[in-house]
Parts: C-alpha cells; structure tokens; sequence
C-alpha cells in the first residue's frame, strides 16, 4: 500500500521579509545564506531586493515597492549555474551604476548582473556554497 504526503501550503516554509516578497521554498530546501542586492532586469531598470542562496536554487525576492512597479523576482536551479564572474563596469559601458557587478552564467549561456556591496566576498561564499553542494562552476 503506497502512502501518498500532501504538503498543504500553510506547511511550506517562507522566506523574505517586511520590506521584500516573500517566496516557498521547495520541499527538502533549505536556506544557506543571503544578501542585499540590486537585479539589474535591463539597461533601464533596477529591482532592489534579496539575493536567497538554499540548497536547490538561487533566488531573487524583490522589494515590495519595485513589485508593485513591476519589478520581477527571478530564481534558478542551482545545478544551472555555469560559472560566477565579475561584470567590470568597463566590459560594458551601458550598464547603469558605478561599480562592478556580480555575474550568474546560466547553463543556457544567459547572464544574470546583480549590485552588491562587498562583492568579492560574495562571489567567494557563492562559489564555496556552490563547491559544498558539489556543483562545478
């Protein structure tokens, strides 16, 4: 006799917060790590919001006032992640902001730039996470 689980949606854990959308994790998730950032969504609009590392995906929660203005939350499954790199603001003059941004490759070659303060940093615990959940980037 097979025994079937239904989670129901008040059992699924949420992240996020007062300020930033909240959003399920999946079953089995569970979160690493996060930080501020600002998800460059084209060369015309920034979303701030939170950058959620987990077990399974990488996640982008926008703030609530850029959702309301149609900002976008964004997340990707964590085995999708090609490679993290630096987007130097000299590589591309037509990227809005002054600073270096962090780079997400994706499997399908598409790039994700996020803002974020201590950026070196962030790139080594993103790719210390990635190495301990034996994904190689």
């Amino acid at each position: 006799m097979s025994r079937t689980i239904v989670y129901s949606q008040f059992n699924m854990k949420k992240i996020g917060s007062l300020f930033v959308s909240k959003e399920t994790l999946l079953i089995d998730e569970k979160l690493l790590w996060s930080c501020h950032v600002s998800h460059l969504q084209s060369k015309a609009r920034i979303v701030k919001g939170k950058l959620y590392v987990t077990t399974k995906r990488v996640i982008f929660s926008a703030s609530y006032f850029d959702r309301i203005s149609e900002g976008k939350c964004w997340n990707i499954p964590i085995k999708d992640i090609k490679a993290i790199k630096t987007q130097s603001i000299v590589d591309d003059i037509f990227i809005r902001g002054a600073n270096d941004k962090l780079k997400i490759v994706l499997a399908n070659n598409k790039c994700e730039l996020f803002s974020v303060k201590n950026l070196r940093f962030v790139i080594k615990k993103l790719n210390n996470t990635l190495k301990k959940l034996n994904i190689e980037v």
